[in-house]
């Protein structure tokens, strides 16, 4: 997966993750910026409990992450 094919609005799942709990969280992605690799996207946690994830990525524990490497993602939709 290259990090052009990641879009705002596009329904991402967090791939790290799943090695520890088998299925990672859910995002929506909300922004992207950067060019020819330095890609970074932000995205909005979905999911009635905030995933663990979040508190690592986030300011002040919101849903919406900082500025995240795409690779760290699948597109699922």
């Amino acid at each position: 997966m290259g990090d052009l094919e990641i879009k705002v609005g596009d329904l991402v799942q967090w791939m790290e993750y799943k090695h520890w709990a088998g299925e990672g969280p859910y995002a929506i992605v909300y922004a992207v910026t950067g060019a020819m690799g330095n890609n970074r996207i932000r995205v909005l946690w979905l999911g009635e409990e905030l995933p663990i994830v979040a508190s690592s990525t986030s300011v002040k524990g919101s849903r919406l992450s900082t500025w995240i490497k795409p690779d760290k993602f699948q597109i699922i939709a």
